[in-house]
């Protein structure tokens, strides 16, 4: 194990892969997708199109499509409009996303994107209204530097009143995989991708009880002041609305 690629490489090199395919374009589960572009266009709407909006994770810009979509509808174009003139609306990935796919949402609406990680969030200190995390870089394990590190940087960027929106993964996906690893249907070996994440031998990477979420959080500032545990047929993560302790000190 000690011979494997950093985390963020791995990370980089799978989904690289992944996202290089046209019909890869759904990140995370139709439910968490859907709700985080409702949020996302609350929260526009609250602000009246004023509002910088950054996704973390981004990858094939699956949740930047839905919240293009429901501005265009009749009751929101108006807030498009404004949102057009005077807002942003930033995304970044450690992947390479499709040049083709890009270009598509920048059509819709004021998308800026770029290739870059959480642990070094391109974004000048309290700059960000919303930050938007939907199950990304929780992929680099809770318990690891570099989510800690993420943390931070979300954090750093958000501006007084911010609000962090995140979908973290359930502990149960790691028992998902190890299961699938099991019975064959997955491929395991200790040089693999998967391997770091979901070895069944190493500690689960993810968030398994709410507190452990509003204490990792405090750790850096960050209020939780929503945590729901979300569930669908076939998955359940925790949807999370958090904000600067700054703000509420305020």
């Amino acid at each position: 194990m000690s011979e494997l690629l950093p985390r963020e490489d791995i990370i980089r090199s799978a989904y690289d892969n992944l996202w290089s395919i046209p019909c890869n374009t759904s990140d995370s589960p139709n439910q968490s997708r859907l709700a985080m572009s409702r949020r996302i266009v609350e929260c526009i709407r609250a602000l009246n199109g004023k509002c910088v909006v950054a996704n973390v994770g981004s990858g094939p810009l699956a949740v930047e499509l839905n919240v293009a979509q429901t501005l265009a509808q009749k009751p929101h174009r108006e807030v498009k409009r404004q949102f057009n003139e005077n807002g942003r609306y930033y995304s970044l990935d450690l992947s390479a996303i499709r040049s083709k796919t890009v270009a598509k949402v920048t059509q819709r609406m004021p998308l800026f994107h770029v290739q870059a990680n959480v642990t070094g969030i391109p974004y000048t200190d309290k700059s960000i209204d919303v930050l938007v995390a939907n199950h990304s870089f929780d992929m680099l394990g809770v318990k690891s530097p570099e989510f800690n590190k993420g943390l931070e940087e979300v954090k750093r960027v958000l501006k007084p009143g911010g609000l962090f929106l995140a979908n973290f993964h359930h502990a149960s996906l790691a028992e998902y995989f190890a299961k699938r690893i099991d019975e064959g249907l997955i491929q395991h070996s200790p040089s693999s991708h998967l391997a770091q994440f979901y070895d069944p031998t190493l500690e689960n990477p993810y968030f398994e009880v709410e507190a452990d979420i509003q204490l990792r959080l405090a750790d850096v500032g960050l209020n939780v002041d929503r945590t729901t545990l979300v569930n669908d047929t076939a998955d359940q993560w925790w949807s999370v609305e958090a904000s600067s302790l700054s703000s509420v000190q305020a």
